[in-house]
Order: C-alpha cells, then structure tokens, then sequence
C-alpha cells in the first residue's frame, strides 16, 4: 500500500513538474516575441525654404503635414536646401542656398535647434544642394562652387569640426557638369547619383562623371526651359525627388527610375511660384522626428 502511493506521488510530481516547464517554455517564447524590436518605419520629409517649417511626406499622396520647425538662435533657419540624417551621431546635417550664406548646420530633429558648423568664411561657395553622410567623420556634399571658376563640385566636411576638405568640380574628363542640386548614394556608397537640369548623371567620390540619363518629361511636367532636379531622396528601391519647372516655376513631388530616366508624378506641391518651395526632400527614420 506504501509503495503504491509512492508511485503515486511521483507520478503526479512529475506531470506537475512537465507542466510547469511547458508553460515556463511558453512565456518565455511569448515575451521574447512581445519585445523583438519592429523595423523603424522612414519618414518622407520636406522642409520650407522661406521660414524652416518642417513637413512630413505621405508617399502615395504627396500630402504635406507640419509635423515641427527648425532655428538658429531664436529664430527660423531659412534658406536651407538639403538635410541628411547620420545614425552615427543622431543628427541631422543641413545645408543652406545662397539665401543663407551656404552656411552647414548639424541640427537636433527633436527640438529643431540647428548649430552652426561651417560659416563659409571666405565665400569658397554659394550654396551646398546636396548632403550625404560619408564615411568616418565626413560629410559628402554637391556644392555651388567658386573655387575653381562657377561650377559644382563635390566636396567633404568633418561632422564634428566643421572644417572643409576634399574638392573636385564634376567632370567627364573633358567638360564640367552642373548641378541643380541633390545627390543619393548608387548602387554602393562608392557611387553617387546626381541632379541636373534635364538630367541625372552619375558620378564617383572623386566628381567623375561616368554617365548622364536624360530624364523622360510626363504631360504635365513638360518645361521646355528646364526641368532642374532640385532634390533627391532613396526609401529602399524607391527614388523620390523634388522637380521645377524654371519657366512655369511649378514644383513637383516625383519618383525617378535612376536607370531609365522616366518620372512618376506623386503631387504638384508649388503652382506659379518661387516663394514657397519646399527643399531638403529626406528620408528620416520616425522616431527621431518631433
């Protein structure tokens, strides 16, 4: 009779024991799924030239919402015309149009405040249209250049000092390519891919130029003085870029095929006007926006 109940016992000791392991097994495996880590979703943003408004993107529609503002010692960073984020540091960087002096920023997304890094002392440039982050501590920027004669040029900022570096006008070897303005990494961060009026050319880290793709007009985007590529930005395979029309002075939300040239028309987002364009087109991860 002992024995049996002995027997008994250790039975239900270990069904009890097998239970509570099956159930420690799924907790376990339901918290390690309650906090995997989502991908962050990239967030489209635009920011006003004339007053540094700040808008987020939708990318099917092109609708524009004010999601923050950016400032300079109390007031609006006006005249910016490119933005780029760095993951590294957890800042934006920016640089402005002639509006500003070609100043270079580094900006806190979250409270919009910009600091000066650059103030273009000796008035080497214009403006800079174009911002990449580069490796280590460099900047990569496509800049309006004086220089080396009028041109663009492709030159290097430190993150960190401010200090200007590398620069190389863009050429084919034998002529200068100009630049409206805007710049994304190719198909590695050892090439770049280039706005130009009419046009996208491709180019390496150096500013050499190894191919220009005309860009393939729509019925409504059809300047016969101009197309100029005002900024580009790259979410995944998906190219989004800012397009104006120098004679109608219409500004377009578009995507461009960076192989063919052919523009998909997403929003007109300025009629008849150079006062109220939006620039510094970038893709911002959505957590570190306000």
């Amino acid at each position: 009779m002992h024995q049996t109940r002995l027997k008994t016992m250790k039975k239900l000791l270990f069904l009890l024991a097998t239970v509570l392991i099956t159930s420690a097994v799924i907790n376990f495996t339901g918290c390690s799924k309650d906090n995997s880590s989502s991908p962050v979703a990239q967030t489209l943003v635009v920011v006003k030239r004339s007053n540094g408004l700040l808008f987020s993107v939708d990318k099917t529609t092109g609708d524009l919402t004010k999601i923050g503002a950016l400032s300079y010692n109390g007031d609006s960073l006006r005249g910016l015309r490119c933005l780029v984020y760095d993951p590294a540091t957890d800042k934006a960087y920016a640089g402005s149009t002639n509006d500003d002096n070609g100043y270079l920023y580094s900006v806190n997304l979250k409270t919009g405040v910009a600091t000066l890094l650059n103030d273009n002392p000796d008035g080497n440039w214009d403006a800079i249209s174009g911002i990449l982050v580069g490796s280590g501590d460099s900047l990569i920027t496509n800049m309006y250049s004086n220089i080396e004669g009028d041109g663009s040029a492709l030159a290097k900022f430190s993150k960190t000092s401010g200090d200007y570096g590398l620069h190389r006008q863009f050429n084919d070897g034998s002529s200068s390519y100009w630049s409206i303005g805007g710049m994304i990494y190719g198909t590695s961060n050892s090439n770049l891919i280039i706005g130009g009026q009419n046009k996208i050319f491709l180019s390496d880290l150096n500013g050499l130029v190894t191919e220009s793709i005309p860009l393939v007009q729509t019925a409504n985007i059809n300047d016969p003085d101009g197309v100029n590529v005002m900024a580009m930005a790259k979410d995944g395979d998906t190219v989004f870029g800012l397009l104006y029309e120098s004679t109608e002075k219409n500004l377009y939300l578009v995507k461009v095929n960076t192989t063919a040239g052919t523009l998909t028309e997403v929003k007109l987002l300025v009629n008849g006007s150079n006062q109220t364009l939006y620039t510094c087109l970038s893709v911002i991860p959505e957590n570190k926006l306000p």
